[in-house]
């Protein structure tokens, strides 16, 4: 110990001290407190700015947008049913800004500027904040230029200038969408930029629509590249008539793919290919003989047509319509093989060329027909996932409650006739949260919200191994247990004192919360309503005898 050196320690203290950085990082969180239609009430976060982004769970984001003495608004920029209330949420301390440039035409985006259509991220050089001054009156450009929607009515009603605004004003379903988007379509080469905006559609709408709009053109690909080869076939084997025919339809499906965009577009182009196959399988019926076999591609057409309808909005509406152009392409191609040239089917395919040429056409059909299938299977499949997601959706909404996640008293009606019918001991406990009414008047019903919504989580937390927690009425819970009357009991002063020791935060705030309950046992009573009165009664015993405790019959 003499050999130590008090200066060295001394010196090396201080070099410590001199590099030391200290570095604080402050970050604010508030709690939802409630949600639903793609909006989030947020308590907690008082120092927030209007138009600021937000972080709460699952990678979804906000945007602050209403602020309010007790709590703020924000509008959720993803999927809502991935919040629930109670959620942590953290500020971001940035205004909610977007990229702009040219790199974001003919993409689909979100509400942040990030791709969501399967391509390449978008490339930009600048951002900009959404919320925006908008230049003045004065120094604005005036309307000088017309701007044609295309819709006779409209232009010759209404005159409409490149730059200006126009609300186009109407209940639902009247048309309003269908007007914007035909003006969009018609500015094609016009030299405008339109920019279509889904305010209010869900991501997995857009997603689905541009999903459809996607296989649409992989089906006029398929359909290019089967005339392609069919081109080359005719010409090698000088039958120019047909040759021309297929440069034609290669042409006409190349335009579709590129023009095959919009929505807007797909019906045109749709048409176009029933008409063309039909008209292509006519003719070279009539010119080869049908031992050929481009019939098949009727055939092949009959799933795409039903397929089609069924991806549609209005498949119900429109069987009709399918049925009927499955029967006109098939009377069509029935008769032009009537009257062909060549009616000895044998003979063709013994023929070299026929079994060429036959051998194309079942190869390329077959390939269509399991495209067509794979697609029919996606399509099922999505159909289902999607019912299945809606009844989930509406089972949970006739079942629980939609403040505290707990089963509603109609569930809970259900469960108590299994618990009866069962003939194992169970328990019963009802609890109410004690002054609540004070609760809600001192703090404001938020808060009260907050507390039911903390006890119901601590009660889950305890009883979900055991048995079924639900919210009987305002601040009331009724617990079921399979457990005997000396574990029942035992759990039931667990929750109450875990309860007893929890405090509720608002805005600051230690909120102290206390839980009465009443207990009985199915030994007491075969019908589990009348056991429903008792501990009715013990808990109202329990609220007149001081609060804060568990009343069971020995209690009594």
């Amino acid at each position: 110990m003499s050999n130590i050196n008090p200066e060295e320690i001394i010196s090396v203290l201080k070099s410590e001290i001199e590099d030391y950085d200290v570095k604080t990082e402050i970050q604010e969180t508030g709690t939802v407190v409630s949600v639903g239609d793609g909006i989030a009430m947020i308590q907690g976060i008082d120092k927030a700015m209007s138009s600021e982004l937000l972080e709460f769970p699952n990678g979804v984001m906000g945007m602050v947008m209403n602020l309010e003495e007790e709590h703020i608004g924000a509008v959720l920029l993803g999927d809502d049913t991935k919040i629930k209330e109670g959620d942590e949420v953290k500020r971001t301390g940035k205004i909610v800004e977007v990229p702009v440039g040219e790199g974001l035409l003919g993409r689909v985006v979100n509400p942040l500027g990030e791709a969501i259509d399967g391509g390449a991220p978008i490339q930009y050089t600048k951002k900009r904040e959404i919320e925006r001054v908008a230049p003045g009156v004065m120094t604005r450009k005036s309307v000088d230029q017309p701007l044609m929607t295309g819709l006779k009515m409209i232009d010759s009603i209404i005159p409409i200038g490149k730059g200006q605004r126009e609300l186009i004003i109407g209940d639902r379903e009247t048309g309003k969408t269908a007007i914007a988007i035909d003006t969009i379509i018609n500015q094609k080469g016009k030299d405008v930029y339109c920019i279509y905006v889904a305010i209010g559609q869900k991501e997995s709408t857009v997603a689905r629509l541009v999903q459809k709009l996607k296989e649409y053109r992989m089906l006029y690909v398929f359909s290019m590249l089967v005339h392609i080869v069919l081109a080359v076939e005719f010409n090698r084997l000088q039958l120019y008539v047909l040759f021309g025919f297929n440069i034609c339809s290669v042409i006409m499906y190349f335009m579709g793919t590129i023009c095959m965009r919009r929505e807007r577009h797909v019906k045109f182009w749709l048409i176009a290919a029933f008409i063309e196959i039909i008209a292509h399988a006519v003719l070279c019926n009539l010119y080869l003989g049908y031992g050929y076999g481009f019939w098949l591609y009727v055939v092949a057409l009959i799933p795409v047509i039903y397929y089609v309808g069924f991806s549609s909005d209005s498949w119900q509406k429109g069987v009709g319509s399918y049925n009927a152009l499955t029967i006109i392409a098939t009377v069509i191609t029935v008769i032009s093989c009537f009257v062909s040239r060549e009616s000895n089917l044998v003979s063709n395919i013994l023929h070299g060329l026929s079994i060429r040429v036959f051998a194309i056409n079942l190869s390329m059909c077959m390939a269509m027909l399991i495209y067509e299938t794979m697609l029919f299977v996606y399509a099922i499949k999505e159909l289902f996932q999607d019912l299945q997601n809606k009844n989930d959706d509406l089972q949970f909404l006739a079942s629980y409650d939609a403040l505290t996640k707990l089963r509603n008293r109609r569930s809970m009606g259900k469960v108590m006739e299994q618990y009866e019918q069962d003939g194992t001991p169970y328990c019963m406990i009802l609890g109410d949260i004690d002054d609540f009414k004070r609760i809600n008047d001192t703090y404001g019903h938020t808060c009260g919200d907050i507390v039911l919504q903390k006890i119901a989580e601590i009660i889950q937390t305890l009883v979900d191994p055991y048995g079924v927690a639900c919210r009987w009425g305002g601040e009331e819970i009724l617990i079921l247990l399979h457990r005997t009357p000396e574990e029942g009991l035992r759990l039931a002063e667990r929750i109450r004192e875990t309860i007893e020791q929890t405090a509720v935060m608002y805005k600051g705030i230690r909120v102290k919360v206390s839980m009465t309950f009443g207990f009985g046992s199915g030994a007491e009573s075969r019908m589990i309503e009348k056991l429903v009165t008792v501990v009715d009664a013990r808990l109202y015993i329990g609220k007149e005898n001081g609060k804060n405790q568990v009343v069971s019959k020995s209690s009594i």
